[in-house]
């Protein structure tokens, strides 16, 4: 008497987790090229692909992509050239770092790039990334 609470529980743990992966679940965003540095007034082109459940490739979503620099912010909305895979175009108005973010357009899912400089036109480019952070 006192296991069936036990049973009901673990039932309901498991069609509360059976319901989560076939009515939505989560999406792994892949950026394809990330940017060294960013160049002020000069749009920046960031592909990216969404797969959902980490495997499928998600088509028909709205992602966007967003950088800021703590007092900006400039929002791009992505098209898709193909199959789950999205573009989307950003030029800063600023110097200074400028941290991208992915937002997937499929529930939550965004993915938070390292700060990437964005340098005023003409001025030297900053030594590359090491691997490991980019």
């Amino acid at each position: 008497m006192h296991r069936r609470p036990v049973y009901i529980a673990a039932a309901a743990a498991a069609a509360l987790s059976l319901s989560a992966y076939t009515f939505g679940g989560w999406a792994v965003i892949t950026v394809d090229d990330v940017p060294e540095y960013l160049t002020v007034g000069q749009p920046v082109k960031v592909s990216f692909a969404v797969r959902q459940h980490g495997v499928r490739l998600a088509e028909g979503l709205r992602p966007t992509v967003v950088a800021t620099n703590g007092k900006s912010e400039v929002t791009a909305s992505a098209s898709s050239p193909s199959t789950g895979r999205y573009a989307a175009t950003l030029t800063v108005p600023s110097a200074g770092p400028w941290t991208i973010t992915v937002n997937s357009g499929f529930g939550k899912a965004a993915t938070k790039l390292h700060p990437v400089p964005a340098l005023a036109a003409g001025e030297a480019p900053p030594a590359p990334t090491a691997a490991p952070l980019r």
